[in-house]
């Protein structure tokens, strides 16, 4: 059998296989830089919320919590800590209401949830839903200091109701 030179056809096949191995090997590796990137990115992104939150920044804490949302929907702490970011802040304060209402959807939501969903309602005007939120964190057993915030929150809707029903001319 005879050796046939390799012709320069199938050497530039060869060359623009192995050109093709090379992309897809260095787009491999581009794509696990990027994922460990945007998960270094997540996690730093967490660490601002998680501490703007314990600070009482709820602003700062919603802004973060939002972009965390984004990757992800179904987590119910940070469900619940957007609620609670929209209901202690003057940003869009009816924006609360779905988030809190997911969380409660659920068996094992925080125990304050039913407290601010109940503040959610009431910002809403939904005031009878806010007496029954209030009601319901009652009967957790949560301490004095929240039994009587609880009580104010009840009164208060009551009292705008009244109002609503009951306009006075002044």
């Amino acid at each position: 059998q005879r050796h046939q030179p390799t012709s320069v056809l199938h050497l530039h096949h060869r060359k623009h296989a192995l050109n093709k191995l090379l992309l897809s090997i260095t787009a491999v590796l581009m794509l696990t830089v990027t994922a460990s990137a945007q998960n270094d990115d997540i996690i730093l992104i967490k660490k601002y919320a998680e501490n703007a939150f314990k600070k009482g920044d709820y602003e700062y804490a919603l802004q973060n919590y939002l972009e965390l949302y984004k990757y992800d929907k179904d987590n119910l702490d940070l469900n619940y800590r957007i609620g609670v970011c929209y209901t202690e802040t003057n940003v869009d304060k009816e924006k609360s209401v779905p988030f809190l209402e997911y969380v409660v959807s659920f068996n094992n939501y925080p125990i304050r949830t039913k407290f601010f969903l109940g503040k959610a309602y009431m910002y809403n005007y939904r005031f009878t839903e806010a007496i029954e939120a209030f009601y319901d964190y009652k009967l957790v057993g949560v301490d004095e200091t929240d039994l009587f915030e609880s009580d104010r929150m009840i009164q208060m809707c009551e009292y705008t109701k009244q109002l609503i029903n009951n306009p006075i001319n002044v």
